[in-house]
């Protein structure tokens, strides 16, 4: 029971940034490894979609999140951030090209998702290049939909739509949550690291300030007047110019 505890628990680095990153993805990546399951549950049932090409779909799917969880608990956070953003994008461009092209889940909700992972995983930047690329491969898929290339496959039934949306869905309040506790963790440090700041200013036996770049006062010890006279509320939000002798 311990061990498998221990193989379900995050792993902790030294660096808080990269333990902080490998929670992300391993929430990710658990939530991905499980949430196939009442859509492959369905076909095999009812036969909705090719069995075949389900099975196919989920064991890739499923051999590259064990293998990013092997590389996570290795310390190789960065690299599986990259790698499970890059497959998740190629997993819903292979199904959209090999299904109904820009009309199918995998391109409508698909992408959506693989755009929000990048941003949490990769920030701004990844979230933009997987955004550019998303659109192109669209582009692309209409074009070869207008010669009868690719997207010949038929449009899901109202029944599959709603299975592939109990699937996808979940993994999408996921990342509100995680995005929302990376949020709250942020302000914690901020609020803690200006604790800490504020404590240094408030018990400084000297003077210590400090000013925007336009040269205002920000703060200023309560040595400050003590020393020189001046309440502090006569000092901030003022240029530092005022405070020097002619």
């Amino acid at each position: 029971m311990n061990t498998l505890l221990r193989l379900l628990r995050p792993p902790v680095f030294a660096d808080e940034r990269q333990t902080e990153q490998a929670y992300l993805l391993y929430i990710i990546v658990w939530v991905l490894v499980l949430v196939p399951v009442p859509y492959v549950a369905f076909v095999l049932s009812n036969g909705a979609d090719d069995p075949l090409r389900v099975m196919a779909q989920v064991g890739f799917g499923e051999a590259v999140n064990f293998l990013l969880l092997f590389m996570i608990r290795k310390g190789w956070v960065q690299t599986a951030s990259m790698l499970q953003v890059s497959m998740f994008w190629l997993f819903f461009t292979v199904t959209a090209f090999t299904g109904s092209g820009v009309q199918s889940e995998a391109y409508l909700l698909g992408y959506v998702l693989v755009i929000a992972i990048a941003g949490i995983l990769l920030g701004g930047s990844g979230a933009a290049i997987f955004t550019v690329l998303s659109l192109a491969a669209g582009w692309w898929m209409v074009h070869t939909q207008a010669q009868g290339l690719v997207g010949r496959g038929s449009v899901s039934s109202p029944t599959v739509t709603w299975i592939v949306s109990l699937v996808l869905f979940p993994v999408g309040a996921v990342l509100q949550y995680l995005s929302s506790r990376a949020l709250r963790r942020a302000l914690a440090r901020a609020q803690a690291s200006e604790a800490r700041y504020s404590n240094i200013i408030e018990n400084a036996e000297e003077i210590v300030f400090t000013f925007s770049p336009e040269g205002n006062f920000t703060s200023v010890s309560p040595t400050w007047a003590r020393l020189l006279g001046h309440q502090i509320e006569e000092v901030i939000g003022h240029n530092f110019t005022e405070f020097v002798h002619p």
